[in-house]
């Protein structure tokens, strides 16, 4: 679905991605994890054309992603980023629908297959009961299910998200994570920067760590939160237990920078 070579980006001050290469697959939905600062917004925006790497590639379903027009792309894949933050007072329900421009003309109305699109996914997400409230008065955590309800409303194959448990209490944070695992079980591939490792361990099938501009380890999520690459890669001395619904991370200290 998503295939990246070799890429390569700085800001100027020095690299933020170093020769990274990646692969997403259909129906998977892989955790994005790595210290702050270690290039994670900035792998998302690359892998949709936002940003231009400096060297590599990034093949989009087959094709390179620079030569799409975004139109394209946006019918290929979603974006849900963190910044939920809108300087217009649009409805909830506006904001949603939002979600599919890609499919209707510059001033064509929706049509009755997208309002029940639309409609679905202001149910899934809760969303529905305030749908005619401006977003601006929403709650953080308010406007990131709605973010997330536009997103299902463009209705791609390829979901990528940054940190989409963000401002979310426990309680929604379960049920955005239930709805990204239960798109990838219809088929859809789902990549998200996750914050909290536990939850990433409970419903990733794979997790990538990113590290000093690379992939420093992909797999199983057992095999890549581990003692050691806490250690090594987030500075943090931890206890990494195996439980039944996911790993549980215990925090003891800062560790030794650069091990």
């Amino acid at each position: 679905m998503i295939r990246a070579e070799n890429i390569s980006f700085s800001y100027g001050a020095g690299p933020v991605l170093d020769g990274l290469s990646l692969e997403l697959r259909p129906g998977e939905f892989v955790g994005l994890i790595g210290a702050n600062g270690s290039g994670k917004t900035t792998l998302m925006r690359i892998l949709l054309g936002f940003l231009r790497p400096g060297s590599g590639t990034v093949f989009l379903k087959g094709d390179p992603v620079l030569g799409l027009a975004r139109r394209e792309i946006a019918k290929r894949a979603t974006l849900v980023q963190q910044d939920t933050h809108i300087d217009f007072a649009f409805t909830v329900r506006e904001v949603v629908a939002m979600g599919r421009t890609p499919y209707l003309g510059r001033f064509t109305p929706e049509g009755p297959v997208d309002a029940s699109i639309i409609d679905r996914a202001m149910a899934e997400t809760e969303t529905d009961r305030f749908a005619a409230r401006p977003v601006t008065e929403l709650s953080g955590g308010e406007r990131q299910r709605v973010h997330l309800a536009r997103a299902m409303a463009q209705d791609t194959e390829i979901i990528l998200l940054d940190e989409p448990t963000a401002n979310l209490d426990l309680t929604h944070q379960i049920e955005a994570l239930e709805m990204i695992r239960s798109m990838t079980q219809q088929g859809k591939t789902a990549f998200a920067a996750i914050h909290d490792l536990g939850l990433a361990s409970r419903y990733c099938d794979r997790v990538v760590l990113l590290s000093g501009g690379r992939v420093a380890a992909d797999g199983p999520p057992a095999g890549v939160i581990t003692e050691e690459n806490l250690l090594r890669h987030f500075n943090l001395k931890a206890r990494v237990s195996r439980e039944a619904e996911g790993l549980h991370i215990f925090p003891v200290g800062p560790g030794r920078a650069n091990l």
